[in-house]
């Protein structure tokens, strides 16, 4: 596969564009003139797995111990990241002890994820968004789209090994004054649609898939710890609606701005709290050796040599 990665301003150029009737199944946009849809069909179009298959096709009795399992892991697997600690679906490992991991509908989960994340994520409330599952499946969708953008390779099925990218970073005013500008913009876009080759190799969902309620799986919760991720302002994300002008891709992970200001509040505090101990003491050792002086008649710095006491940080002065 030619190297090809996700970037992160055209993501966020198609959610600027995003129509209102957009949903979880059907991303809309709309671009000179043209009403661009990505559903579950386009996303298996251009990356070839598997969207057709249920997860309700694929029950296993859990009374019995999973030999992976047990072997390898001793019967429970725990996944554990800097924000959360999950445990690993026994599913998955159901799926790998009867060789049935690669007929499970994966690009299913993989879309309503990615889907989760791009739709409807720029707004007023949110100021900062997280891409994932797979963004660059949505990246070489566009490209197929577009009659001008031309960075296709080669001409195989699935299309998502076609394509590869520049080193070249363009800003986002930049992109939307350009390639998704409806004004003096020479570059057409269009829906695409499988050929003969791809309808007889690839298993795609059936046309009007957007319309039917998307799947419940059982490892939701990997949803639901998403939402408390990205709805919270606890932590930035990869990509931020303030961000002006940025020529960022949001390919590293985002600093903890949040941690790293409340560590420095600890700081300032611990030093505040150590810098009045050390107050109090000089003060004192100064108030015993000090002449006896009338404070409505000192002068700092006078004659001979009397300073009044310090009483806040804020009077010491660094040379």
């Amino acid at each position: 596969m030619h190297q090809c990665r996700a970037r992160g301003q055209i993501h966020r150029c198609c959610m600027a564009l995003e129509l209102n009737c957009s949903s979880r199944q059907a991303f809309v946009m709309r671009v000179n003139g043209s009403t661009l849809r990505f559903t579950l069909r386009e996303f298996a179009l251009i990356s070839g797995s598997n969207c057709v298959n249920e997860e309700t096709d694929f029950i296993f009795d859990q009374s019995e111990p999973n030999r992976f399992m047990e072997k390898y892991f001793e019967g429970t697997v725990i996944f554990s990241g800097e924000r959360a600690t999950k445990k690993v679906p026994r599913l998955y490992f159901d799926l790998i002890e009867s060789e049935r991991y690669s007929q499970f509908p994966w690009g299913k989960k993989a879309f309503y994820l990615l889907m989760k994340s791009l739709s409807k994520r720029l707004n007023g409330e949110k100021q900062f968004y997280r891409i994932r599952e797979m963004p660059i499946i949505f990246q070489v969708w566009l490209f197929e789209c577009s009659s001008s953008i031309d960075f296709q390779v080669v001409d195989h099925i699935p299309r998502l090994p076609n394509w590869q990218t520049t080193n070249e970073s363009r800003r986002y005013k930049k992109l939307m004054n350009t390639i998704f500008s409806d004004v003096n913009n020479k570059i057409k876009f269009r829906n695409i649609t499988p050929n003969q080759r791809e309808h007889a190799v690839l298993q795609l969902p059936p046309e009007g898939i957007e319309n039917q309620a998307p799947p419940q799986y059982s490892d939701s919760s990997d949803d639901d710890l998403d939402d408390e991720i990205i709805d919270t302002n606890d932590y930035p994300r990869e990509g931020s609606c303030d961000d002006k002008d940025s020529e960022d891709d949001f390919q590293a992970p985002p600093p903890q701005v949040v941690k790293v200001k409340q560590e420095f509040v600890e700081i300032r505090n611990s030093i505040n709290d150590n810098f009045k101990t050390v107050l109090a003491a000089v003060n004192s050792t100064r108030d015993e050796h000090a002449p006896e002086h009338s404070d409505d008649h000192i002068v700092p710095n006078d004659e001979d040599g009397y300073t009044p006491p310090i009483k806040n940080l804020h009077q010491i002065k660094f040379l």
